[in-house]
Protein backbone atom coordinates (compact mmCIF):
# COMPACT_ATOMS: atom_id res chain seq x y z
CA UNK A 1 0.00 0.00 0.00
CA UNK A 2 1.25 3.73 -0.98
CA UNK A 3 0.10 6.77 0.07
CA UNK A 4 -0.91 9.51 -1.82
CA UNK A 5 1.19 13.23 -1.32
CA UNK A 6 -0.68 16.43 -3.05
CA UNK A 7 -2.41 19.61 -1.85
CA UNK A 8 -5.29 17.69 -1.40
CA UNK A 9 -6.18 14.81 -0.08
CA UNK A 10 -6.18 11.39 -2.56
CA UNK A 11 -7.21 7.93 -1.68
CA UNK A 12 -5.32 4.50 -1.10
CA UNK A 13 -3.83 2.98 -4.17
CA UNK A 14 -1.98 -0.60 -4.71
CA UNK A 15 1.16 -1.66 -6.49
CA UNK A 16 3.88 0.57 -8.04
CA UNK A 17 4.79 4.00 -8.20
CA UNK A 18 3.86 6.52 -11.19
CA UNK A 19 5.47 5.34 -14.29
CA UNK A 20 7.43 7.70 -15.73
CA UNK A 21 6.30 9.93 -18.98
CA UNK A 22 9.20 8.67 -20.92
CA UNK A 23 8.32 5.55 -20.46
CA UNK A 24 4.75 5.99 -20.93
CA UNK A 25 5.16 7.60 -24.32
CA UNK A 26 7.29 4.45 -25.35
CA UNK A 27 4.68 1.71 -24.43
CA UNK A 28 1.12 3.28 -24.91
CA UNK A 29 -0.45 5.38 -27.72
CA UNK A 30 -1.18 8.66 -27.03
CA UNK A 31 -4.76 8.32 -26.35
CA UNK A 32 -4.53 5.24 -24.49
CA UNK A 33 -1.27 6.12 -22.23
CA UNK A 34 -2.33 5.59 -18.44
CA UNK A 35 -1.48 7.98 -15.98
CA UNK A 36 -0.25 5.44 -13.53
CA UNK A 37 0.62 1.95 -12.47
CA UNK A 38 -1.66 2.39 -9.43
CA UNK A 39 -5.06 0.03 -9.71
CA UNK A 40 -7.78 1.35 -7.65
CA UNK A 41 -11.03 -0.51 -6.80
CA UNK A 42 -12.20 -0.05 -10.64
CA UNK A 43 -8.88 -0.12 -12.52
CA UNK A 44 -6.32 1.69 -13.78
CA UNK A 45 -6.39 5.45 -14.23
CA UNK A 46 -6.13 6.68 -17.74
CA UNK A 47 -4.52 10.42 -18.38
CA UNK A 48 -5.70 12.96 -20.60
CA UNK A 49 -3.70 13.83 -23.32
CA UNK A 50 -3.86 17.67 -22.22
CA UNK A 51 -2.78 16.37 -18.54
CA UNK A 52 0.11 14.63 -20.42
CA UNK A 53 1.23 17.84 -21.44
CA UNK A 54 0.50 19.63 -18.59
CA UNK A 55 2.89 17.26 -16.66
CA UNK A 56 5.86 17.68 -19.09
CA UNK A 57 5.68 21.48 -18.78
CA UNK A 58 5.15 20.68 -14.64
CA UNK A 59 7.97 18.40 -14.34
CA UNK A 60 10.64 19.70 -17.40
CA UNK A 61 11.91 16.36 -17.19
CA UNK A 62 10.85 12.66 -18.43
CA UNK A 63 12.55 10.50 -15.50
CA UNK A 64 10.43 11.74 -12.11
CA UNK A 65 8.35 8.71 -10.78
CA UNK A 66 6.87 9.28 -7.26
CA UNK A 67 5.07 7.62 -4.49
CA UNK A 68 2.59 8.97 -2.26
CA UNK A 69 0.91 10.30 0.98
CA UNK A 70 -2.33 8.95 1.81
CA UNK A 71 -4.89 9.69 4.85
CA UNK A 72 -8.30 9.63 5.64
CA UNK A 73 -10.05 12.62 4.57
CA UNK A 74 -12.74 12.67 1.83
CA UNK A 75 -11.05 11.59 -1.80
CA UNK A 76 -11.91 14.26 -4.14
CA UNK A 77 -12.82 13.16 -7.64
CA UNK A 78 -10.67 11.36 -10.00
CA UNK A 79 -10.11 14.12 -12.42
CA UNK A 80 -8.88 16.43 -9.25
CA UNK A 81 -6.75 13.38 -7.97
CA UNK A 82 -4.72 13.18 -11.08
CA UNK A 83 -4.51 16.81 -11.48
CA UNK A 84 -3.11 17.20 -7.78
CA UNK A 85 -0.97 14.37 -8.13
CA UNK A 86 1.01 16.03 -11.31
CA UNK A 87 1.19 19.30 -9.11
CA UNK A 88 2.42 17.21 -6.50
CA UNK A 89 5.63 16.55 -8.46
CA UNK A 90 6.92 19.55 -7.37
CA UNK A 91 10.72 19.53 -7.00
CA UNK A 92 12.04 19.82 -3.91
CA UNK A 93 11.26 23.19 -1.83
CA UNK A 94 14.74 24.74 -1.77
CA UNK A 95 14.45 25.97 1.60
CA UNK A 96 17.12 25.65 4.18
CA UNK A 97 17.16 25.16 8.28
CA UNK A 98 18.73 28.51 9.87
CA UNK A 99 20.42 28.91 13.11
CA UNK A 100 21.24 32.63 14.38
CA UNK A 101 24.80 34.45 14.41
CA UNK A 102 25.69 36.71 16.70
CA UNK A 103 28.61 38.35 17.57
CA UNK A 104 30.61 36.77 20.82
CA UNK A 105 30.78 40.04 22.86
CA UNK A 106 30.79 43.80 22.92
CA UNK A 107 33.07 45.70 20.45
CA UNK A 108 35.30 48.62 22.29
CA UNK A 109 34.02 50.30 18.39
CA UNK A 110 30.70 50.54 16.41
CA UNK A 111 31.95 49.69 13.26
CA UNK A 112 33.41 46.28 14.24
CA UNK A 113 29.80 45.30 15.59
CA UNK A 114 27.59 43.27 13.27
CA UNK A 115 23.74 42.81 13.24
CA UNK A 116 22.48 39.16 14.34
CA UNK A 117 22.11 37.53 10.92
CA UNK A 118 20.14 33.71 10.43
CA UNK A 119 22.33 31.51 8.26
CA UNK A 120 22.06 28.36 6.05
CA UNK A 121 23.41 25.72 9.27
CA UNK A 122 24.32 23.42 6.46
CA UNK A 123 26.96 25.66 4.18
CA UNK A 124 27.00 28.95 6.08
CA UNK A 125 30.63 29.23 8.77
CA UNK A 126 30.75 30.97 12.03
CA UNK A 127 33.24 30.78 15.17
CA UNK A 128 32.11 29.11 18.10
CA UNK A 129 31.50 29.99 22.23
CA UNK A 130 30.08 27.77 24.26
CA UNK A 131 27.51 28.22 27.18
CA UNK A 132 27.29 25.91 30.44
CA UNK A 133 24.59 24.06 30.01
CA UNK A 134 22.41 24.83 33.51
CA UNK A 135 21.69 27.77 31.90
CA UNK A 136 23.52 30.29 34.44
CA UNK A 137 27.40 31.17 34.70
CA UNK A 138 30.30 32.18 32.34
CA UNK A 139 30.75 31.32 29.03
CA UNK A 140 33.96 29.62 27.80
CA UNK A 141 35.99 29.54 24.14
CA UNK A 142 37.05 26.32 23.21
CA UNK A 143 40.74 25.86 22.42
CA UNK A 144 42.30 25.50 20.39
CA UNK A 145 40.30 28.40 18.48
CA UNK A 146 37.54 26.65 16.45
CA UNK A 147 38.08 29.23 13.28
CA UNK A 148 35.19 29.29 11.04
CA UNK A 149 33.11 25.71 11.46
CA UNK A 150 29.68 24.68 10.28
CA UNK A 151 26.67 24.67 12.99
CA UNK A 152 26.53 21.23 13.81
CA UNK A 153 30.35 21.22 13.89
CA UNK A 154 30.17 24.29 16.56
CA UNK A 155 27.28 22.28 18.47
CA UNK A 156 29.39 19.00 18.67
CA UNK A 157 32.48 20.81 19.74
CA UNK A 158 30.98 22.34 22.21
CA UNK A 159 29.36 19.17 23.46
CA UNK A 160 32.89 17.93 23.55
CA UNK A 161 34.55 20.31 26.11
CA UNK A 162 35.13 19.73 29.65
CA UNK A 163 32.22 20.14 31.96
CA UNK A 164 28.57 20.71 30.90
CA UNK A 165 28.74 22.98 28.04
CA UNK A 166 26.23 23.46 24.81
CA UNK A 167 25.93 26.64 22.43
CA UNK A 168 24.98 29.80 23.49
CA UNK A 169 21.30 31.60 22.84
CA UNK A 170 21.47 34.68 21.03
CA UNK A 171 19.77 35.93 23.98
CA UNK A 172 22.90 34.89 26.29
CA UNK A 173 25.43 36.49 23.66
CA UNK A 174 23.41 39.81 23.69
CA UNK A 175 23.84 39.40 27.16
CA UNK A 176 28.04 38.98 26.92
CA UNK A 177 28.17 35.77 28.77
CA UNK A 178 30.17 34.37 26.89
CA UNK A 179 32.66 38.15 26.01
CA UNK A 180 36.22 38.34 26.66
CA UNK A 181 36.70 34.08 27.05
CA UNK A 182 39.29 34.07 23.93
CA UNK A 183 40.49 33.54 20.34
CA UNK A 184 39.28 37.70 20.10
CA UNK A 185 35.89 36.16 19.22
CA UNK A 186 33.92 39.40 20.47
CA UNK A 187 34.54 41.07 17.09
CA UNK A 188 33.60 38.23 15.30
CA UNK A 189 30.21 35.95 14.55
CA UNK A 190 29.26 33.09 16.31
CA UNK A 191 27.02 30.04 16.16
CA UNK A 192 23.70 29.86 18.41
CA UNK A 193 21.15 27.46 19.47
CA UNK A 194 17.29 28.58 19.67
CA UNK A 195 16.72 26.92 23.08
CA UNK A 196 18.97 26.01 26.03
CA UNK A 197 17.18 22.12 25.70
CA UNK A 198 15.64 20.09 23.25
CA UNK A 199 14.16 22.24 20.41
CA UNK A 200 12.89 21.89 17.00
CA UNK A 201 14.44 23.30 13.32
CA UNK A 202 11.40 24.00 10.95
CA UNK A 203 11.36 23.38 6.97
CA UNK A 204 7.96 25.92 7.48
CA UNK A 205 4.74 25.21 6.52
CA UNK A 206 3.38 23.46 3.58
CA UNK A 207 7.11 21.25 3.99
CA UNK A 208 7.29 17.36 4.05
CA UNK A 209 10.13 16.00 4.87
CA UNK A 210 12.89 13.58 2.48
CA UNK A 211 16.12 11.77 3.19
CA UNK A 212 17.83 14.14 0.73
CA UNK A 213 17.04 15.95 -2.66
CA UNK A 214 17.19 13.01 -4.81
CA UNK A 215 14.16 11.37 -2.44
CA UNK A 216 11.01 11.65 -4.08
CA UNK A 217 8.95 9.48 -1.82
CA UNK A 218 7.35 9.44 1.28
CA UNK A 219 8.67 7.83 4.57
CA UNK A 220 12.09 7.85 4.24
CA UNK A 221 12.12 5.46 1.70
CA UNK A 222 10.53 2.72 3.96
CA UNK A 223 11.70 3.81 7.48
CA UNK A 224 9.54 6.65 8.83
CA UNK A 225 7.06 5.28 11.21
CA UNK A 226 3.37 6.14 10.37
CA UNK A 227 -0.01 6.65 13.05
CA UNK A 228 -2.92 7.93 11.82
CA UNK A 229 -4.16 8.39 14.99
CA UNK A 230 -1.91 11.25 16.74
CA UNK A 231 -1.92 14.66 16.51
CA UNK A 232 0.53 16.90 15.66
CA UNK A 233 1.31 17.99 19.83
CA UNK A 234 1.30 14.16 20.47
CA UNK A 235 3.67 13.51 17.60
CA UNK A 236 5.87 16.06 18.53
CA UNK A 237 6.14 14.97 22.21
CA UNK A 238 6.46 11.15 20.97
CA UNK A 239 9.67 12.03 18.85
CA UNK A 240 10.84 14.27 21.61
CA UNK A 241 10.89 11.13 23.66
CA UNK A 242 11.82 8.22 21.46
CA UNK A 243 15.57 7.79 21.88
CA UNK A 244 16.69 7.93 17.65
CA UNK A 245 14.09 9.82 16.15
CA UNK A 246 15.58 12.39 14.03
CA UNK A 247 12.29 14.28 13.29
CA UNK A 248 8.39 14.17 12.75
CA UNK A 249 6.25 15.50 10.21
CA UNK A 250 2.52 16.35 10.65
CA UNK A 251 -0.50 17.77 9.56
CA UNK A 252 -2.48 20.40 11.61
CA UNK A 253 -6.05 19.92 10.08
CA UNK A 254 -5.99 15.54 10.68
CA UNK A 255 -4.87 13.12 12.46
CA UNK A 256 -1.17 12.25 11.09
CA UNK A 257 2.08 11.81 12.53
CA UNK A 258 5.91 10.47 10.58
CA UNK A 259 8.79 9.42 13.19
CA UNK A 260 11.63 9.92 11.28
CA UNK A 261 15.17 7.82 12.59
CA UNK A 262 17.05 8.62 9.64
CA UNK A 263 18.44 12.04 8.95
CA UNK A 264 15.95 14.82 7.34
CA UNK A 265 18.05 16.95 5.12
CA UNK A 266 15.74 18.40 2.74
CA UNK A 267 11.81 18.70 2.11
CA UNK A 268 9.37 18.80 -0.72
CA UNK A 269 6.58 21.65 -0.24
CA UNK A 270 2.36 20.85 -0.68
CA UNK A 271 -0.63 21.72 1.09
CA UNK A 272 0.17 24.26 4.50
CA UNK A 273 -1.43 21.90 6.39
CA UNK A 274 2.02 20.09 6.67
CA UNK A 275 5.20 20.35 8.54
CA UNK A 276 8.33 18.72 8.52
CA UNK A 277 10.76 19.50 11.88
CA UNK A 278 14.08 18.33 12.90
CA UNK A 279 14.45 17.07 16.58
CA UNK A 280 18.13 18.72 18.04
CA UNK A 281 18.71 17.50 21.20
CA UNK A 282 20.87 18.46 24.71
CA UNK A 283 24.43 17.07 24.30
CA UNK A 284 25.14 13.28 24.54
CA UNK A 285 25.45 12.21 28.75
CA UNK A 286 28.68 12.30 29.51
CA UNK A 287 30.21 9.22 31.67
CA UNK A 288 31.05 10.69 35.41
CA UNK A 289 34.73 11.34 36.17
CA UNK A 290 36.68 8.36 37.51
CA UNK A 291 33.64 5.72 36.16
Amino acid sequence: MVRVESEDIVFDMKDECMLPLAEADAAFPHEERPMCQFQDRVGCWKMPPKLVAVAALTLLSASVAVCSRWTSAVAPSRAEAVANQIISLAPSCGRVIKEWQADGGKSGKAKDEHEAREMDVESATAVVRCCPASGSGKGMTPEPCSGKVTWKEALDLCCEQPGDYRLCTKEELDADVAEDTGCKYDKELVWTKRSSSTYWQTYGKGSVCRLNPSDQCCDGQGTAEIDFSTDQSSCEERCRTKDGCTGYEAQSDVNYCEIWTKPITHCQVVAEVHECKRKVAQCPAKEPVGA
